[in-house]
């Protein structure tokens, strides 16, 4: 059999029902150069060695004749040979440099021998590649010098490009019209987008976690309040139904904190209820008065805990939730509000309230909204009807909206006190939601 529940009032209604809603860079672009003439061999001993000739290079060919090599440094102070001439080619690509001489032997260390010159372009053929740096001598000899770089042929071919950077993740998308409300906001050590990402947040125990808290301290002449708005998912393996917040202290404060998600259906009752499946979503809310002015200011840590009900048999989702036919953000007189149209499914249903959560272009959920299509009366099977959330001051294009609702019709059903577990959970919700309009009346003042 199922229960149905009592109904707790709301203010400005006769009936109300639940809120459940809840390259690397580039490649060298020069081509390879033809090979340069071999160098020439240094003179023994004291006497510089005459450098030796270049090769010459045959017409036509892809390389010049060879640069000459440097000579070799001479024994004690020889000096190092002269460098070898390159040839050159009609057509032929550029020769490459010589090799570097290498340093004199011990004592005065000989010069280091000169780089070849590098062989000189052919028509069309590509750079010549510079010659390599001359070896220093040993002891005190000096550093041979470098090899002169190749001539840069005519017409070479430029080089393959590297491959380009991996492009950036691209950026949030647009919204149209509608500008940050509340300012800045960044994800924490702790992986929750928030507007205070000083605070660390703990979850004390459960599998439900936030990843999302704006928080708002208002001071009035009396007293100072705090309210957050957040998303919270269910990170377990299994489906955790009617969710209620055991916990919500920042620092040492405790916030009274209620969840809003999609309706589902169980098997012994008639009133919708809230359920997240394993990697589910939800939303929740809080408001605690008479606090600290400077609580936001001062606290350094969130600690929470919210639980959830394993149902057997599972919680579905609501077959009785009316069907979203349009709706879009209107400006209304004093403000914004979510306005469109609904049909209502195979069953008669009251109590009917939209939850409208706003959500900031920062990504923070900062404001709620409500309708009571009907004024929360009856609303017959397969009826096509309006609705439109009290306003927001400012324009917003972005929301989260969860529908909670009772079965069945307001004039005949048989009202009872909920029985067993998921009954008492549901009637501790409606308590602490009571609360919380009644917390939020009295800032309102």
């Amino acid at each position: 059999m199922r229960i149905a529940r009592f109904e707790i009032g709301r203010e400005r209604h006769v009936h109300v029902g639940l809120i459940s809603v809840g390259v690397l860079a580039t490649m060298l672009g020069g081509a390879c150069g033809g090979g340069g003439g071999n160098a020439g061999h240094g003179g023994n001993g004291a006497g510089a060695g005459a450098g030796g000739a270049g090769g010459a290079g045959v017409a036509g060919a892809s390389g010049g004749s060879s640069g000459g090599g440097a000579g070799a440094g001479g024994s004690v102070t020889g000096t190092g040979g002269a460098s070898g001439g390159g040839g050159s080619a009609a057509g032929g690509a550029g020769g490459s440099g010589g090799g570097a001489g290498s340093g004199g032997a011990g004592g005065p260390g000989g010069a280091g021998g000169s780089g070849g010159r590098g062989g000189m372009s052919g028509a069309g053929g590509a750079g010549g590649t510079g010659g390599r740096g001359g070896t220093g001598g040993s002891a005190a000899g000096a550093a041979g010098r470098g090899g002169g770089g190749g001539a840069t042929a005519t017409g070479g071919a430029g080089g393959t490009g590297g491959a380009g950077g991996t492009g950036g993740t691209g950026g949030a998308a647009g919204t149209s019209g509608c500008v940050s409300v509340i300012g800045a906001a960044s994800t924490n050590a702790d992986g929750v987008l928030t507007n205070y990402p000083a605070l660390r947040f703990t979850k004390t125990n459960g599998d439900i976690q936030i990843t999302s808290a704006y928080f708002a301290l208002t001071t009035t002449t009396s007293f100072s309040s705090v309210q957050v708005w957040g998303d919270l998912k269910n990170n377990g393996t299994q489906q955790l139904c009617i969710p209620l917040s055991e916990s919500f202290n920042i620092g040492t404060q405790s916030v009274l904190v209620v969840v809003d998600g999609k309706p589902y259906e169980s098997s012994v009752l008639t009133v919708s209820e809230v359920c997240l499946e394993a990697g589910g979503t939800a939303a929740y809310r809080g408001i605690q008065n008479s606090v600290s002015p400077t609580l936001l200011t001062t606290a350094t840590a969130v600690s929470y805990e919210f639980s959830g009900l394993v149902l057997s048999p599972a919680g579905v989702p609501e077959p009785y939730d009316p069907t979203l036919l349009s709706a879009a953000v209107t400006q209304v007189s004093l403000g914004w509000a979510l306005a469109g149209q609904m049909h209502s499914s195979a069953m008669t249903i009251y109590n009917l309230d939209v939850t409208v959560y706003v959500r900031d272009t920062n990504g923070l959920l900062y404001d709620d909204i409500d309708a009571f299509p009907n004024d929360l009366n009856d609303i017959p099977p397969s009826t096509t009807f309006d609705f439109e959330t009290y306003p927001e001051t400012n324009r917003f294009c972005a929301y989260e909206r969860y529908d909670s609702f009772i079965e069945g019709s307001m004039t005949t059903q048989a009202l009872a006190a909920s029985q067993g577990a998921a009954g008492a959970r549901l009637d501790l919700d409606s308590a602490r939601k009571a609360a919380l309009r009644a917390a939020r009346r009295q800032l309102a003042r």
